[in-house]
Protein backbone atom coordinates (compact mmCIF):
# COMPACT_ATOMS: atom_id res chain seq x y z
CA UNK A 1 0.00 0.00 0.00
CA UNK A 2 1.01 3.59 -0.47
CA UNK A 3 2.22 6.09 2.03
CA UNK A 4 -0.78 7.16 4.11
CA UNK A 5 -1.66 10.42 6.24
CA UNK A 6 -1.19 9.95 9.80
CA UNK A 7 -4.34 12.03 10.34
CA UNK A 8 -6.60 9.52 8.88
CA UNK A 9 -5.36 6.86 10.88
CA UNK A 10 -4.71 8.13 14.39
CA UNK A 11 -6.49 10.32 17.49
CA UNK A 12 -4.79 12.93 18.39
CA UNK A 13 -4.72 13.52 22.37
CA UNK A 14 -4.02 16.09 24.15
CA UNK A 15 -2.81 16.97 27.79
CA UNK A 16 -4.82 20.27 28.03
CA UNK A 17 -8.07 21.33 25.57
CA UNK A 18 -5.97 24.59 24.58
CA UNK A 19 -2.94 22.53 23.39
CA UNK A 20 -5.23 21.98 20.27
CA UNK A 21 -3.35 24.76 18.39
CA UNK A 22 -0.22 24.27 19.87
CA UNK A 23 2.01 24.61 17.03
CA UNK A 24 4.50 21.67 18.11
CA UNK A 25 2.42 18.86 17.57
CA UNK A 26 2.18 19.80 13.87
CA UNK A 27 4.26 16.98 12.57
CA UNK A 28 1.74 14.90 14.37
CA UNK A 29 -1.04 16.19 12.07
CA UNK A 30 1.21 17.09 9.03
CA UNK A 31 2.81 13.80 8.41
CA UNK A 32 3.06 10.69 6.42
CA UNK A 33 3.29 7.54 7.29
CA UNK A 34 6.23 4.88 5.34
CA UNK A 35 4.11 1.94 5.44
CA UNK A 36 6.28 -1.46 6.77
CA UNK A 37 4.15 -3.11 3.93
CA UNK A 38 5.38 -1.37 1.31
CA UNK A 39 8.67 -0.71 1.92
CA UNK A 40 9.45 -4.53 4.15
CA UNK A 41 13.06 -3.53 3.59
CA UNK A 42 13.63 -0.33 5.18
CA UNK A 43 11.83 -1.28 8.35
CA UNK A 44 14.38 -4.30 8.31
CA UNK A 45 16.71 -1.91 8.22
CA UNK A 46 15.91 -0.04 10.93
CA UNK A 47 15.16 -2.67 13.39
CA UNK A 48 18.21 -4.82 13.22
CA UNK A 49 20.08 -1.11 13.71
CA UNK A 50 17.99 -0.47 16.53
CA UNK A 51 18.56 -3.99 17.66
CA UNK A 52 22.35 -3.64 17.55
CA UNK A 53 22.46 -0.97 19.61
CA UNK A 54 19.97 -1.77 22.15
CA UNK A 55 22.37 -4.99 22.78
CA UNK A 56 25.44 -2.67 23.64
CA UNK A 57 23.46 -0.63 26.12
CA UNK A 58 23.61 -0.56 29.80
CA UNK A 59 20.43 -1.49 31.39
CA UNK A 60 18.68 1.43 32.13
CA UNK A 61 15.05 3.16 32.63
CA UNK A 62 15.51 3.96 28.86
CA UNK A 63 16.26 0.50 27.50
CA UNK A 64 13.72 -1.22 29.58
CA UNK A 65 10.85 1.48 27.90
CA UNK A 66 12.30 1.07 24.99
CA UNK A 67 12.31 -2.44 24.48
CA UNK A 68 8.70 -2.65 24.97
CA UNK A 69 8.01 -0.51 22.07
CA UNK A 70 10.54 -2.58 20.13
CA UNK A 71 9.52 -6.26 21.24
CA UNK A 72 6.10 -4.90 20.06
CA UNK A 73 6.99 -3.61 16.67
CA UNK A 74 5.48 -0.23 17.41
CA UNK A 75 8.21 1.72 16.04
CA UNK A 76 7.12 3.27 12.49
CA UNK A 77 8.80 6.31 10.28
CA UNK A 78 6.93 9.43 9.42
CA UNK A 79 8.31 12.17 7.40
CA UNK A 80 6.32 16.00 7.61
CA UNK A 81 4.75 17.37 4.90
CA UNK A 82 6.80 20.44 4.40
CA UNK A 83 9.92 18.14 4.40
CA UNK A 84 12.37 21.17 6.74
CA UNK A 85 13.55 20.31 9.95
CA UNK A 86 11.56 21.52 12.56
CA UNK A 87 13.24 21.39 16.31
CA UNK A 88 10.50 18.33 16.14
CA UNK A 89 11.49 14.31 15.64
CA UNK A 90 8.45 12.00 15.14
CA UNK A 91 5.36 11.51 17.65
CA UNK A 92 2.96 8.79 19.20
CA UNK A 93 -0.43 7.73 18.09
CA UNK A 94 -3.38 6.12 19.60
CA UNK A 95 -6.29 4.04 18.53
CA UNK A 96 -8.55 5.21 21.51
CA UNK A 97 -6.63 5.10 24.23
CA UNK A 98 -4.15 2.67 23.35
CA UNK A 99 -1.11 3.24 22.02
CA UNK A 100 -0.84 1.80 18.50
CA UNK A 101 2.92 3.48 17.41
CA UNK A 102 5.97 5.66 17.74
CA UNK A 103 6.51 7.52 14.69
CA UNK A 104 10.73 8.69 13.85
CA UNK A 105 10.57 11.75 11.08
CA UNK A 106 13.20 10.61 8.77
CA UNK A 107 14.01 14.19 8.28
CA UNK A 108 14.93 14.82 12.14
CA UNK A 109 16.62 12.02 12.68
CA UNK A 110 18.94 11.61 9.50
CA UNK A 111 16.95 8.03 8.27
CA UNK A 112 17.17 7.35 4.45
CA UNK A 113 13.67 7.13 3.57
CA UNK A 114 14.80 4.95 0.79
CA UNK A 115 17.31 2.58 2.51
CA UNK A 116 16.64 2.87 6.57
CA UNK A 117 19.84 3.54 7.27
CA UNK A 118 20.74 6.55 9.61
CA UNK A 119 23.53 7.88 11.28
CA UNK A 120 22.01 8.49 14.27
CA UNK A 121 20.81 5.41 15.00
CA UNK A 122 21.26 6.72 19.12
CA UNK A 123 18.88 9.36 18.22
CA UNK A 124 15.88 7.49 16.77
CA UNK A 125 16.44 4.82 20.01
CA UNK A 126 16.02 8.40 22.57
CA UNK A 127 13.17 9.98 20.17
CA UNK A 128 11.22 6.31 20.89
CA UNK A 129 11.55 6.76 24.35
CA UNK A 130 10.81 10.68 24.76
CA UNK A 131 7.63 10.24 22.91
CA UNK A 132 6.57 6.98 25.03
CA UNK A 133 6.85 8.95 27.79
CA UNK A 134 4.66 11.37 26.17
CA UNK A 135 2.03 8.57 25.30
CA UNK A 136 2.36 8.06 29.22
CA UNK A 137 1.79 11.05 29.77
CA UNK A 138 -1.37 11.86 27.44
CA UNK A 139 -2.92 8.38 28.70
CA UNK A 140 -3.04 9.62 32.33
CA UNK A 141 -4.30 13.16 32.43
CA UNK A 142 -5.95 12.83 36.03
CA UNK A 143 -3.48 10.95 37.75
CA UNK A 144 -0.69 13.63 36.97
CA UNK A 145 -2.63 16.70 37.69
CA UNK A 146 -2.55 15.16 41.32
CA UNK A 147 0.85 14.18 41.42
CA UNK A 148 2.08 17.06 43.23
CA UNK A 149 5.55 15.54 44.24
CA UNK A 150 6.51 14.81 40.43
CA UNK A 151 4.68 18.68 40.08
CA UNK A 152 7.69 19.94 42.40
CA UNK A 153 10.62 18.33 40.54
CA UNK A 154 9.37 19.62 37.46
CA UNK A 155 8.93 23.22 38.72
CA UNK A 156 12.68 22.72 39.93
CA UNK A 157 13.67 21.49 36.54
CA UNK A 158 12.32 24.67 34.61
CA UNK A 159 13.78 26.89 37.77
CA UNK A 160 17.38 25.45 36.60
CA UNK A 161 17.22 24.91 33.24
CA UNK A 162 15.97 29.28 32.64
CA UNK A 163 18.77 30.02 35.32
CA UNK A 164 21.64 28.29 33.30
CA UNK A 165 19.96 29.87 29.55
CA UNK A 166 19.49 33.20 31.19
CA UNK A 167 23.12 33.30 32.65
CA UNK A 168 22.41 35.92 35.07
CA UNK A 169 24.59 36.67 38.11
CA UNK A 170 21.33 37.46 40.14
CA UNK A 171 21.07 37.85 43.99
CA UNK A 172 19.26 35.07 46.09
CA UNK A 173 15.87 37.29 46.09
CA UNK A 174 16.16 37.57 42.49
CA UNK A 175 16.17 33.31 42.03
CA UNK A 176 13.10 33.39 44.82
CA UNK A 177 11.29 35.34 42.03
CA UNK A 178 12.49 33.19 39.09
CA UNK A 179 11.01 30.01 40.89
CA UNK A 180 8.26 31.90 41.73
CA UNK A 181 7.06 32.42 38.19
CA UNK A 182 8.90 29.20 37.21
CA UNK A 183 6.22 27.85 39.28
CA UNK A 184 3.18 30.19 38.46
CA UNK A 185 3.60 29.57 35.02
CA UNK A 186 4.02 25.69 35.24
CA UNK A 187 0.89 25.44 37.22
CA UNK A 188 -1.43 27.67 35.02
CA UNK A 189 0.05 27.21 31.74
CA UNK A 190 1.72 23.03 31.42
CA UNK A 191 -1.21 22.19 34.44
CA UNK A 192 -3.96 24.32 33.14
CA UNK A 193 -4.71 26.10 36.43
CA UNK A 194 -7.09 29.20 36.59
CA UNK A 195 -4.99 32.44 37.61
CA UNK A 196 -6.69 32.04 41.73
CA UNK A 197 -5.27 28.24 41.58
CA UNK A 198 -1.85 28.96 39.93
CA UNK A 199 -0.96 31.43 42.09
CA UNK A 200 -2.83 29.45 45.41
CA UNK A 201 -0.78 26.38 44.22
CA UNK A 202 2.43 28.92 44.00
CA UNK A 203 2.04 30.43 47.52
CA UNK A 204 2.24 26.66 48.64
CA UNK A 205 5.76 26.49 47.38
CA UNK A 206 7.45 29.39 47.98
CA UNK A 207 9.39 31.39 50.24
CA UNK A 208 6.68 32.93 52.83
CA UNK A 209 8.53 36.03 53.50
CA UNK A 210 8.37 37.27 49.99
CA UNK A 211 4.32 37.13 49.83
CA UNK A 212 4.02 40.19 51.19
CA UNK A 213 6.65 41.65 48.75
CA UNK A 214 5.00 40.49 45.38
CA UNK A 215 1.56 41.58 46.94
CA UNK A 216 1.38 44.37 44.04
CA UNK A 217 3.40 42.25 41.32
CA UNK A 218 0.86 39.29 41.85
CA UNK A 219 -2.05 41.16 39.93
CA UNK A 220 0.06 41.53 37.16
CA UNK A 221 0.64 38.18 36.32
CA UNK A 222 -3.38 37.35 35.97
CA UNK A 223 -2.82 39.35 32.43
CA UNK A 224 -0.63 36.81 30.72
CA UNK A 225 -1.84 34.58 28.13
CA UNK A 226 0.58 32.22 27.39
CA UNK A 227 3.65 30.25 29.11
CA UNK A 228 5.60 32.42 26.75
CA UNK A 229 4.30 35.46 28.60
CA UNK A 230 7.25 34.23 31.35
CA UNK A 231 9.95 36.33 29.36
CA UNK A 232 7.42 39.68 30.36
CA UNK A 233 7.32 38.22 33.61
CA UNK A 234 11.19 38.47 34.17
CA UNK A 235 10.89 41.36 32.98
CA UNK A 236 8.51 42.62 34.73
CA UNK A 237 9.22 41.30 38.58
CA UNK A 238 12.84 43.22 37.44
CA UNK A 239 14.79 40.00 37.30
CA UNK A 240 16.64 40.53 33.89
CA UNK A 241 16.27 44.43 32.26
CA UNK A 242 16.17 43.14 28.53
CA UNK A 243 13.28 43.67 26.31
CA UNK A 244 11.17 40.45 26.50
CA UNK A 245 11.28 39.46 23.30
CA UNK A 246 15.39 40.01 23.45
CA UNK A 247 15.73 37.81 26.58
CA UNK A 248 13.54 35.08 25.03
CA UNK A 249 15.56 35.06 21.81
CA UNK A 250 18.67 34.72 24.55
CA UNK A 251 17.24 31.21 26.05
CA UNK A 252 16.50 30.38 22.64
CA UNK A 253 19.98 30.59 21.40
CA UNK A 254 21.13 29.27 24.52
CA UNK A 255 18.71 26.00 24.53
CA UNK A 256 18.15 25.39 20.81
CA UNK A 257 15.13 24.96 19.28
CA UNK A 258 13.80 21.62 20.37
CA UNK A 259 14.25 22.09 23.75
CA UNK A 260 13.18 25.64 23.63
CA UNK A 261 10.06 24.14 22.10
CA UNK A 262 9.64 21.11 24.38
CA UNK A 263 9.76 23.49 27.44
CA UNK A 264 7.79 26.08 26.18
CA UNK A 265 4.92 23.97 24.80
CA UNK A 266 2.45 21.00 26.07
CA UNK A 267 3.25 19.36 29.37
CA UNK A 268 3.67 16.04 27.90
CA UNK A 269 6.68 17.44 25.78
CA UNK A 270 8.16 19.22 28.86
CA UNK A 271 7.76 15.52 30.63
CA UNK A 272 9.66 13.95 28.09
CA UNK A 273 12.47 16.64 27.96
CA UNK A 274 13.27 16.55 31.16
CA UNK A 275 13.63 13.22 31.30
CA UNK A 276 15.64 11.97 28.30
CA UNK A 277 17.55 15.05 27.99
CA UNK A 278 19.35 13.35 30.89
CA UNK A 279 20.45 10.82 28.62
CA UNK A 280 23.60 11.58 25.54
CA UNK A 281 20.56 12.67 23.18
CA UNK A 282 22.02 15.49 20.93
CA UNK A 283 18.82 16.68 20.20
CA UNK A 284 18.53 17.56 23.60
CA UNK A 285 22.21 18.01 24.96
CA UNK A 286 21.11 21.39 26.26
CA UNK A 287 18.85 20.52 28.13
CA UNK A 288 20.51 18.76 30.73
CA UNK A 289 20.52 20.50 33.86
CA UNK A 290 20.57 18.91 37.38
CA UNK A 291 20.90 15.17 36.83
CA UNK A 292 19.88 13.90 39.85
CA UNK A 293 16.38 15.89 39.94
CA UNK A 294 15.98 14.86 36.06
CA UNK A 295 16.29 10.58 37.74
CA UNK A 296 13.49 11.61 40.72
CA UNK A 297 11.46 12.99 37.54
CA UNK A 298 12.43 9.73 35.56
CA UNK A 299 11.45 7.56 38.32
CA UNK A 300 8.34 9.05 39.08
CA UNK A 301 7.33 8.89 35.23
CA UNK A 302 8.12 4.98 35.33
CA UNK A 303 5.01 4.10 36.84
CA UNK A 304 2.84 5.87 34.10
CA UNK A 305 4.65 4.20 31.54
CA UNK A 306 3.62 0.73 33.07
CA UNK A 307 0.29 1.32 32.70
CA UNK A 308 -0.18 2.28 28.59
CA UNK A 309 -1.97 -0.20 26.60
CA UNK A 310 -0.98 -1.27 23.51
CA UNK A 311 -3.00 -1.62 20.05
CA UNK A 312 -1.01 -4.26 18.00
CA UNK A 313 -2.85 -5.38 15.70
CA UNK A 314 -4.71 -2.03 15.08
CA UNK A 315 -2.10 -1.11 11.82
CA UNK A 316 -2.37 -4.48 10.25
CA UNK A 317 -5.79 -4.15 8.85
CA UNK A 318 -4.61 -1.64 7.02
CA UNK A 319 -1.80 -3.47 5.03
CA UNK A 320 -4.42 -6.16 3.54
Amino acid sequence: MKDINIKSLSAIRYFNTTDVDNPILSPEKKAILITPTTYPEIYKQLYNDLSLFITKLNDTPAKTAVNEIYNRKLIYLMKHFSQTKRGIFGGCFFNGSKLWGIGLDVVELDIDPETGITSSIDSCFYAVYFHYIRSAVLTNVSEIKKDTSLHSDLIQYMYYLLLKAIKLNIVPKQKELLLILCSYFFYRFHLGNVHKLALENTYNTINTTLKSEIKDLVNILEKYTSINDIFKAIVDFKIDNDAPAKLMMKVLSSLKITVFYSLFSTFDYFCALAVVSKYPFDDLSTGMSMSNIQSNIEKKITPYLKTVKFDVDFFKKFGK
